[in-house]
């Protein structure tokens, strides 16, 4: 199976990967819209760590996946304390 991107992603992704476009898909719930299918890394390589550091992605030592950086608590903004 391949994977499919959205005009967003590919937006995202064209430096690092080499993505084949596919053309337009019609989408429930979204209408018809351009798509890519992900082919792989640019020369061969993985995506650079520069990448997903400034994505704010933390790589697992384990298996290699990247997992989204923590969020802020949802009872107070970024770098402040909640107070009662």
């Amino acid at each position: 199976g391949n994977i499919q991107v959205t005009a967003a992603t590919y937006e995202l992704l064209q430096d690092d990967f080499v993505l084949e476009r596919r053309g337009t898909v019609a989408v429930k719930g979204k209408g018809d819209m351009e798509t890519w299918y992900l082919v792989g890394p640019r020369d061969g390589q993985a995506a650079s760590e520069k990448s997903v550091s400034e994505s704010g992605a933390h790589r697992s030592e384990r298996d290699g996946t990247a997992t989204a950086a923590p969020l802020p608590a949802a009872d107070s903004p970024a770098g402040t304390k909640a107070t009662a």
